[in-house]
């Protein structure tokens, strides 16, 4: 793991990466984006979903950049744009563009093999790049989180997957913010008021999929939603956690033994072993390689 410190879209970033170790210089690798949830950072993100031991031991390199705070949150926490709520002192999505650029260039990332997901503000933001970066991606991953913008035109389909809490306290699943943690706040209203089951949908309208999924329950805790028909083929999935709360399913840190195990439960609610958004997700991910 090393670190390194980018200026682009206005701000400085830190960058936390890991490559592989045992791989041939020669051969160009697959690549995560992993983006932190509003207030947290590159490292309690790559803490959270243990995306770098499953690089190691599957041989890709991930990503954690550490986003920097909007000029309007009086709190300053650290977040990611979106296409709905634009901040006139920062442009994550140059940013990301920015960073992609300097893997590709420095650490031999495969271009056609390029992954982006996240939990929360980080999910959503993963979301985001469907829209403004659908020339660049593979596929990708939103858990705890996801938005649709009106604005979203995307150049071709991409294969997207999601991950949502039907109990989350925090990115309602209903669209009712009611006693939520972000009850009242305008950004909240703006992005997460429309039923996110129905903003997954409206993705796969923009991908051209049919408009009805087959709806599943494919465990005890996992209702599963598939779109079918969409351009290009590319699949669109979307896994309802019954009674999940803001979680990342399978975090290392939710463990049985984990030291903050209780204490996510407590802020989060509920987390589910049924799925994995990392094992699973890298597995939805490494199906696809970019058509260019």
């Amino acid at each position: 793991m090393s670190e390194f410190v980018l200026d682009a879209g206005g701000a400085e970033h830190d960058v936390r990466i890991f490559v592989p170790t045992n791989i041939s210089e020669d051969s160009p690798l697959p690549l995560v984006m992993n983006f932190h949830g509003l207030g947290s950072n590159g490292d309690q993100q790559a803490a959270f979903t243990g995306y770098e031991e499953l690089a190691e031991q599957e041989g890709f390199v991930v990503v954690h950049p550490t986003g920097v705070p909007s000029s309007t949150d009086a709190q300053g926490r650290n977040s990611w744009e979106t296409l709905s709520s634009d901040d006139p002192a920062k442009d994550d999505f140059v940013f990301a563009n920015e960073l992609l650029n300097l893997l590709i260039e420095d650490y031999c990332v495969d271009e056609s093999r390029v992954y982006a997901t996240g939990m929360s503000g980080g999910g959503l933001f993963a979301s985001q790049l469907l829209c403004a970066m659908s020339d660049r991606l593979a596929a990708a991953v939103s858990v705890a989180a996801l938005h649709f913008p009106e604005s979203c035109n995307p150049d071709k389909a991409v294969p997207f997957m999601a991950i949502h809490g039907t109990e989350d306290p925090t990115v309602p699943f209903d669209g009712d913010l009611t006693g939520t943690r972000f009850e009242g706040e305008a950004f909240a209203q703006l992005l997460f008021s429309t039923p996110i089951p129905d903003q997954f949908a409206q993705f796969a309208a923009a991908m051209g999929c049919d408009p009805d999924g087959q709806r599943v329950a494919t465990s005890t805790d996992v209702v599963t939603t598939t779109y079918s028909g969409c351009d290009d083929g590319v699949p669109l999935v979307f896994y309802e956690v019954v009674d999940g709360g803001h979680a990342w399913p399978s975090s290392p840190l939710t463990e049985p033994g984990s030291p903050v195990a209780d204490q996510l439960s407590q802020l989060q609610g509920y987390s589910t072993f049924d799925i994995d958004a990392t094992v699973d997700g890298w597995a939805f991910f490494e199906q696809h390689t970019r058509v260019k």
